[in-house]
């Protein structure tokens, strides 16, 4: 049995495990996949371990996905322009990485016919999903990409624009916008404070996005629901990215159905 991982902090809600073991036993591949939850000051120790432990690789969730970057042997074109890696391949005592990030927002904006090309986005955080977010959006000629944290310093490194998590900042990029994107972890277990952007200042036509997906419904898309907005879950993206990690580890197509049913059943 092949071993596959998610590292995070936390780690223990993600409902990565159940998608992607119900879909190795569909194909009856041999593999199981777990969380390990490991805090940034143990994170290279933690990765050691595992790979010397028979670790095939696996996912990497907040707050590590910058972090392991140097930590990995070989990584693709898209992490190195990213900066963030999501997944990860242990072989032949090489650790390389890669992003399907990028694939699972694109993924999760086409199943609803949303085109980036000339659009205005603003994406809540500066960590490794919201590069992924900005990176994909560039690349796809979205017209304006905005990104708004609580270290906007963070998200200079890669956007032309970040502000500050303020409400004046929020109530000016806001009121242009196509597309909100949270990717932040305002809005997962233990993060404090919620995220709580004013929806109110977005346009009727704009669409929120949050990638949090426990619980399905998060505070802001209830209330993006409330003013009448266009919403997608994170259980969308979450299906895609792991879709196309599913790939990276197993060279297979994954049973695509087989992993919504699972993601349903444990939510």
């Amino acid at each position: 049995m092949k071993r596959l991982a998610l590292l995070g902090w936390p780690a223990g809600h993600s409902l990565s495990p159940a998608i992607h073991n119900a879909a190795f036993r569909a194909l009856d591949l041999p593999f199981e996949y777990d969380t390990v939850e490991v805090a940034s000051e143990g994170l290279a120790a933690a990765l050691d371990q595992l790979c010397a432990s028979g670790f095939c690789g696996g996912n990497v969730t907040v707050p590590h996905k910058e972090a392991i970057v140097p930590l990995c042997d070989e990584v693709d074109d898209v992490v190195r322009r990213v900066g963030a890696v999501n997944t990860l391949v242990h072989r032949d005592g090489r650790l390389s990485g890669s992003n399907t990030d990028v694939l699972g927002f694109r993924a999760a904006l086409e199943e609803i016919g949303i085109d980036l090309r000339g659009i205005s986005l603003v994406v809540l955080g500066a960590g490794g999903a919201a590069r992924a977010v900005a990176f994909a959006a560039h690349q796809d000629g979205a017209a304006r990409i905005a990104a708004v944290a609580r270290r906007p310093e963070r998200a200079r490194a890669f956007v032309p624009l970040a502000l500050p998590w303020q409400a004046d900042a929020l109530s000016d990029v806001l009121g242009r916008a196509d597309l909100l994107v949270n990717a932040s972890a305002a809005g997962m277990p233990r993060q404090i404070p919620p995220c709580d952007p004013p929806l109110d200042q977005l346009r009727g036509d704009a669409v929120v996005f949050d990638l949090v997906y426990q619980p399905r419904e998060t505070p802001l898309l209830a209330q993006a629901r409330r003013l009448g907005l266009r919403t997608i879950d994170g259980t969308r993206m979450l299906l895609h990215q792991g879709a196309a990690s599913f790939r990276v580890w197993t060279g297979r197509d994954p049973p695509f159905a087989v992993m919504e049913s699972a993601l349903d059943a444990a939510l």
